[in-house]
């Protein structure tokens, strides 16, 4: 009986120890290839040089390209901090040496400039690779007063107020058929929208974008008519009255 006890350790660690082997020492269950699908702007190199940098390094002994032990995560978060253009990753496995990286890029839905510099800007307000200064009114330039300095992955505008601000923008330039080239954020959180005509509009940060174009638009209609041309500014901030100025 002791006999075949200790036949069943010996036989036990022998065969352990030739999985360890298998999966740690040969090469089967290296990463031997991988696909790339999604990317439009970000160059399919860079992306599968991050790639391998990253299966290069180790985990304590083990290589990162080892399939069994590949984090996914760990991969898909490096990715996304290299590649500020990257806005979500999905990597699945393909057994036993490959998987597949599905990316989902950042879509700029204007600029955001500080004095100095420019930066693409998505519809969450994450600002994630430098840009030309924009002349002109077919981009949208956003900015605010401020001193702080921002850079690339910075969240600089909530995504709540982007989106108020793309509506008010979209319902706008349908109504009137003139663009909306600039808007400006105050250091008090105001929002001094320029329009293509020339005049601004100013409202407070917390609008709902229909009942506050509603107003404005009967406002045009009722009270500016023809005289657009010459308006400098509206201001919109009070709820029960709003002011104007002409030029």
């Amino acid at each position: 009986m002791k006999i075949k006890y200790f036949l069943f350790i010996i036989l036990f660690f022998l065969l352990a120890g030739s999985a360890a082997y298998f999966i740690f020492l040969t090469n089967f269950f290296e990463i031997k290839n991988f696909s790339i699908e999604g990317n439009k702007f970000v160059e399919k190199n860079k992306i599968e040089a991050e790639i391998w940098r990253y299966l290069e390094q180790k985990n304590f002994v083990i290589k990162n390209s080892n399939f069994i032990f590949l984090n996914t995560k760990k991969l898909s978060d490096s990715l996304l901090v290299d590649l500020p253009r990257l806005e979500d990753i999905e990597i699945d496995k393909i057994f036993f040496n490959s998987f597949i990286v599905q990316i989902k890029e950042r879509e700029p839905i204007g600029v955001w400039c500080q004095p100095e510099i420019c930066f693409l800007i998505d519809k969450n307000g994450v600002i994630f690779e430098k840009a030309p200064k924009i002349e002109g009114s077919l981009v949208l330039k956003i900015s605010k007063n401020t001193d702080e300095e921002y850079k690339i992955k910075d969240q600089v505008v909530s995504a709540s107020l982007i989106k108020s601000i793309l509506e008010f923008k979209f319902l706008f330039e349908r109504k009137t058929g003139k663009l909306i080239p600039e808007i400006k954020i105050g250091s008090s959180g105001d929002i001094t929208i320029k329009t293509a005509p020339g005049f601004e509009i100013i409202f407070k940060n917390n609008f709902d974008a229909k009942e506050l174009t509603g107003r404005l638009f009967i406002f045009l209609d009722q009270e500016i008519k023809e005289k657009t041309a010459s308006l400098l500014y509206i201001d919109i901030r009070e709820s029960s009255k709003i002011y104007y100025k002409f030029k």
